[in-house]
């Protein structure tokens, strides 16, 4: 049996930060970073053009995107939670399309979800963000990574140092996967 080559997907802002570890730590796999927006010219991620393809999504259109996966590669997702009164996140409206997609079509593939910080929501945000949380759970294998407890193991370093917590996570927990 062929191994899948894998695939990590940045979805959002925070997958996008979050693809960098994954560039300078995984070889032979390929990287994708499908956002609402383009890369700003101070984003980590413009250190490592061509090593990635980059996709501006439309959150009306989620379905143009599915047409680039196939069944020979095993993806990664990753994500953050987030949840806004005012707009949709691209990361979770993303996650939760392709996780869904992936899953109803029996593609194989992990997702990596960062959790908000404590002083980015209040008790409501809360529980919807669970509900979030719960939803794309049970569409697949899922890392959540806590921030605040990532910030008080590894301590506060700063914003960018909350990238590498994806791939910190990844890599503590890819071997409870490789039974499955």
């Amino acid at each position: 049996m062929k191994l899948k080559s894998k695939c990590f997907i940045g979805l959002g802002g925070a997958g996008r930060n979050a693809l960098v570890s994954f560039i300078e730590k995984e070889e032979n796999a390929e990287f994708f970073l499908f956002d609402t927006e383009s890369t700003c010219e101070d984003d980590l991620i413009l250190e490592y053009e061509g090593k990635y393809s980059e996709q501006i999504v439309d959150l009306e259109n989620l379905d143009a995107i599915t047409n680039q996966f196939s069944k020979d590669k095993s993806y990664v997702l990753l994500a953050s939670l987030s949840y806004s009164e005012f707009r949709k996140k691209a990361s979770t409206a993303l996650v939760k399309h392709i996780a869904s997609y992936f899953s109803k079509n029996n593609y194989d593939f992990k997702i990596v979800l960062t959790t908000p910080v404590i002083f980015e929501y209040n008790a409501e945000h809360h529980l919807i963000i669970n509900e979030i949380k719960l939803e794309i759970e049970s569409l697949g294998d899922t890392i959540i990574v806590n921030l605040d407890e990532y910030l008080k193991k590894y301590g506060d370093f700063g914003l960018s140092y909350f990238a590498k917590f994806h791939y910190i996570a990844w890599k503590h927990n890819i071997n409870k996967f490789k039974s499955n």
